[in-house]
């Protein structure tokens, strides 16, 4: 280049001047430029590779902050043998989660807000293994106090839960071969003090807390749930409760009913007992209940704090005759 020319020049001007050798000032002037040359390089790329680490590990603490934010659930933990499904799952169709990276690939994810909720995408809803009554939809749903392996959606829980209730109490009654059979819904007129409408249980009474039950107990008639006559058999089968499995006055009926004590069959009995010690729901799971769905926004009347409320101070009143 004419600059490595003009400097040999200069040089070899020098060299006449002051007896230098042209050659080995133009090598020396070389070198340099080149460790300066070198040097800028070396920082350049220092430089270069720092932004590099930095911008990683920037990436790094956003995907940590994104995991920690997001909760995503992976396919794999749904396989594993150790995954316990919660008593709480909502289906979900779309989520702002299937756009963050941090979450790519995901199946759900978990939030915490009343409770440990798990939201699926409705797509991977088949992988829990579980089934959803009545069907599938975007909406919050509720595990069957006796069937782990069944959903109930949420707003039809108490209704369903009532339900199939009074249909094993009077399925019961038809086992142990009885000419008839009654369910009734009642509250204590001493007792309560407000009776409100009929919600997704089909009763919403709230009252203060209920005296002991027992045979004697008088209270208003709410509704006649279940009221059947059958042919009679002396030939009872014994039941199996599931609601009831752990009611001592329906293991008693059986008993009594299975194995008479000396032949001396029983011929008719009425049960007062209390409808909340079959149910599913504490109050305090219900309270949480209510903020997890309102925290997404649900517009819904449904109150499940208010359902257990009510069903705290109903008496099933169970009457059977042989």
């Amino acid at each position: 280049m004419w600059i490595n020319k003009y400097l040999r020049g200069v040089f070899e001007v020098e060299d006449k001047k002051r007896g230098f050798s042209a050659g080995k000032l133009f090598d020396f002037a070389k070198s340099v430029g080149e460790s300066v040359k070198n040097t800028a390089k070396s920082i350049s790329d220092s430089v270069e590779e720092k932004n590099v680490a930095r911008k990683e590990q920037w990436e790094l603490d956003k995907l940590e902050s994104d995991l920690k934010k997001y909760m995503p659930l992976w396919k794999k933990e749904l396989d594993s043998p150790d995954f316990m499904l919660p008593p709480i799952i909502r289906i979900v169709d779309d989520d702002v989660r299937r756009t963050v990276p941090a979450c790519d690939g995901a199946v759900g994810f978990w939030t915490v807000k009343g409770m440990r909720m798990l939201n699926i995408y409705r797509e991977y809803a088949e992988c829990l293994g579980v089934s959803f009554h009545p069907y599938i939809s975007d909406f919050v749903y509720y595990v069957d106090p006796c069937y782990k392996d069944l959903y109930i959606k949420i707003d039809d829980y108490f209704s369903y839960l009532k339900k199939v209730r009074v249909d094993e109490l009077v399925s019961i009654a038809q086992d142990l071969g009885a000419k008839h059979v009654e369910v009734v819904f009642k509250t204590d007129d001493r007792q309560s003090h407000m009776v409100g409408a009929a919600g997704a249980g089909g009763l919403r009474i709230f009252s203060a807390a209920a005296s002991a039950v027992n045979k004697s107990y008088m209270g208003k008639t709410l509704e006649i749930a279940a009221k059947m006559d059958f042919s009679g058999s002396e030939t009872p089968v014994e039941p199996t409760p599931v609601y009831f499995k752990n009611e001592s006055d329906i293991r008693s009926l059986i008993k009594m009913r299975m194995s008479p004590a000396d032949g001396n069959r029983i011929l008719a009995k009425t049960y007062s007992l209390k409808y909340s010690d079959s149910s599913g729901m504490s109050v305090t799971v219900a309270a949480a209940v209510d903020v997890a769905i309102s925290s997404f926004g649900y517009k819904t009347t449904f109150h499940a704090e208010d359902e257990v409320r009510s069903e705290s101070d109903i008496i099933l009143e169970y009457s059977i005759e042989f």
